[in-house]
C-alpha cells in the first residue's frame, strides 16, 4: 500500500500536504515531505503546531479561520496528502474528481470520511512517512513558490490590520500584540467563535509552542478549562487563554479554580457584549434577525479581583483632563480613573479625538446611546476602553476628583 501511495504522489504535479492533530509529532517529516513534493503544507486548526506558522513550507490554516493562499492551493491542487486530520468543512477541500488523495490516519474508520480517497494508510503518521519518503521523487517547487508569493501579501495584510489604531480597538490588534509577548514554549488555548479567528491568524506557532481549542464540536467556553489542564500538566510554562466574553460568561467560576490551585494562567478577554460568531451567522444565513445574541455587560476585571486573581483593564486612556494634554500620552491601565468618582456614561462610543494645530488634545467627539454626537473639552475628559468594546466616556465634573485619581496612581 505504501508503494501505491508513492506512485500516486509521484504522478501528481500540484500537491498539497494537509495536516491535523495526528501529525503533531512528525513536523520534521512533514517539512521534508513538502520539500520533496514541492507543495505547501495546509494545517487544520488542531494541527496548527505541526510546523511553525512562519515556515516557508506552510500557508497556515484553512477555511474561514485560515489564510486565503490555503484556499487557493486547495482549489488548484491535483493531489492531496491528508495526514492525521478529519477536517469537517468539506466545502474547503478539493471538489469531487479534482484531486487524487492519499490519507494517513491512525483510526481506519476515519479514512474517506470527508473526502474521496484513492489510497488509505492506517497507522502512526510518523512511521508511515518514514517509510514513504524514500519512495518519492523530488519535484520542482513551482507550486510551492506560488504559495509562498501569496503568503507575502497575506502577511502584509495581517500586519496592516493588526496595527490599526481605530477606535474602538479592533480584535486583531489584541492578538497581534499578544503574539509578540508569547514565549517560544507557550501553551495557548482559545474559545470557539470569532475569537478563534483572531487567535488562529495572529498567534504564530514557533519553537515548542502548543495550541488547542475545541475541534469538530466547536464547544463554547472550552478555552479556560483547557488552560487549567495545561497549567497543571506543564508547571512553569507560560499558559495563555484567549477567550471571548460569551464563553467566559458561561464558565467564569473557573477563575476561582485558578486561584485555589495557584495556577499561573493569563486570561485575555476580548469583550464586545455579543455572541459574535452567532450574530455573524444570523446576518449571513438567516437574513439578519440578530436574535438572542446580546450579552449583559460584565466587568471581568472586577470578577477576577473578587475571586482573588488580578484584574486589569486594557484599552486606552487619554491622560490629563487639562486642556493641551499630549495626544501621545496613552496608558493602558485605568482602574484608578474608574475609581475617581467620575460620572460614567456607559456604552458611549468615541468617534474621534480632536487635536489642535500643535498636536495637543482639544477634546473628544462621542456618540451617546441614541446615536447623537457630542463634544467634550479636554479639561473634563478621560477616555477608557476595554479591548473591542465600545469605549466608555468618563465625564468628571469635579476636577479635584480627577487629580486625586492620578495622584493615587503616581504614588503606586
Amino acid at each position: 500500500m505504501i508503494q501505491q501511495a508513492a506512485d500516486l504522489i509521484n504522478e501528481g504535479s500540484k500537491i498539497v500536504v494537509f495536516v491535523g492533530r495526528g501529525a503533531l509529532h512528525c513536523g520534521e517529516e512533514v517539512s521534508q515531505l513538502a520539500e520533496t513534493v514541492g507543495g505547501p503544507v495546509v494545517k487544520a486548526l488542531l494541527g496548527k503546531a505541526v510546523i511553525p506558522d512562519r515556515s516557508p513550507y506552510t500557508t497556515g490554516g484553512l477555511g474561514l479561520l485560515g489564510p486565503a493562499p490555503s484556499v487557493d492551493a486547495m482549489e488548484e491542487c491535483d493531489t492531496l496528502i491528508m495526514i492525521g486530520t478529519s477536517y469537517p468543512y468539506m466545502e474547503f477541500l478539493p471538489k469531487p474528481g479534482q484531486a487524487k488523495c492519499v490519507q494517513i490516519e491512525l483510526d481506519p474508520t476515519r479514512i474517506g470520511l470527508r473526502n474521496q480517497v484513492e489510497v488509505g494508510l492506517a497507522g502512526d503518521s510518523k512511521s508511515i512517512l518514514t517509510a514513504l519518503l524514500p519512495l518519492l521523487k523530488k519535484k520542482n517547487n513551482k507550486f510551492l513558490k506560488k504559495s509562498q508569493e501569496r503568503m507575502k501579501d497575506w502577511f502584509e495584510l495581517m500586519e496592516e490590520r493588526g496595527t490599526r489604531r481605530d477606535f474602538p480597538m479592533k480584535p486583531q490588534v489584541v492578538t497581534h500584540t499578544l503574539n509578540k509577548l508569547l514565549k517560544d514554549d507557550a501553551i495557548v488555548s482559545s474559545d470557539s467563535g470569532t475569537i478563534a479567528t483572531w487567535t488562529a491568524r495572529y498567534v504564530d506557532m514557533r519553537g515548542t509552542m502548543q495550541f488547542s481549542l475545541s475541534g469538530s464540536l466547536a464547544t463554547m467556553a472550552n478555552g479556560l478549562s483547557y488552560s487549567i489542564g495545561a497549567a497543571v500538566a506543564y508547571p512553569g510554562r507560560q499558559v495563555v487563554c484567549v477567550v471571548g466574553d460569551g464563553g467566559l460568561t458561561m464558565l467564569m467560576g473557573e477563575i476561582a479554580t485558578l486561584v485555589k490551585y495557584r495556577l499561573q494562567v493569563c486570561v485575555v478577554v476580548i469583550k464586545n457584549n455579543v455572541l459574535g460568531q452567532i450574530k455573524w451567522e444570523q446576518m449571513i444565513l438567516d437574513g439578519n434577525p440578530e436574535f438572542g445574541v446580546e450579552l449583559e455587560p460584565i466587568d471581568f476585571a472586577k470578577v477576577a479581583e473578587a475571586c482573588g486573581a488580578r484584574g486589569f483593564y486594557r484599552g486606552f486612556c487619554i491622560q490629563g483632563c487639562k486642556a493641551g494634554a499630549k495626544a501621545s500620552t496613552l496608558v493602558a491601565h485605568v482602574p484608578d480613573a474608574l475609581r475617581s468618582g467620575a460620572e460614567i456614561r456607559d456604552r458611549c462610543m468615541v468617534s474621534r479625538v480632536e487635536l489642535g494645530k500643535d498636536g495637543r488634545v482639544r477634546g473628544v467627539h462621542y456618540f451617546d446611546r441614541e446615536g447623537e454626537e457630542h463634544f467634550q473639552r479636554a479639561e473634563a475628559v478621560i477616555v477608557a476602553g476595554y479591548a473591542i468594546e465600545s469605549p466608555r466616556l468618563l465625564l468628571n465634573s469635579a476636577k479635584t476628583g480627577h487629580e486625586r485619581a492620578w495622584e493615587t496612581r503616581a504614588a503606586r
